[in-house]
């Protein structure tokens, strides 16, 4: 088939077009479209439209032990190799998590992990361990290191 797709870009209407015979099968179709849309909104970063979708497909956080847990760990680990500080509202989005479990969460955190909470303003604002990519000048590779002798070597040419 010369317009073939690949399967996670295949919306309803196209699995059912390619089998309109068999109608019983539009909410096993409608479940893997949704799966594949949470798939994507994972893959980058969209964590708030993910916990929606997540909540509205609660068979697939039941049917895993943990995978709440692990989705806040990756959702944790992208913002500190993003952000030196994130503001609360950002941390709430990315982990779905709000109120007092927040907050013992993020006792956990700065007394485990580094983590140190600034109050300014109106919203807290959480300062992340510095990393090789949360802060760029942490991270030294001598290979792009150019010494100075090989530099004026070339100015002859250039003049």
């Amino acid at each position: 088939m010369a317009t073939e797709q690949a399967a996670e870009n295949y919306t309803v209407e196209d699995l059912v077009a390619l089998n309109p015979y068999n109608p019983d099968i539009l909410n096993d179709l409608e479940k893997f479209v949704n799966e594949q849309q949470m798939e994507e909104q994972f893959k980058t970063a969209r964590f708030s439209q993910f916990w929606d979708e997540a909540a509205k497909n609660r068979h697939i956080s039941e049917a895993v032990p943990g995978f709440e847990q692990a989705i806040q760990s990756y959702a944790i680990h992208v913002l500190s190799l993003t952000y030196q500080k994130v503001p609360r509202p950002i941390l709430v989005e990315a982990i779905n998590i709000e109120g007092l479990a927040l907050d013992k969460f993020l006792e956990y955190h700065a007394a485990n992990s580094g983590w140190v909470i600034e109050k300014g303003g109106q919203s807290q604002v959480i300062v992340l361990p510095r990393n090789e990519f949360n802060h760029p000048e942490l991270k030294k590779n001598t290979a792009d290191i150019l010494p100075f002798e090989h530099v004026t070597r070339i100015f002859p040419v250039l003049g």
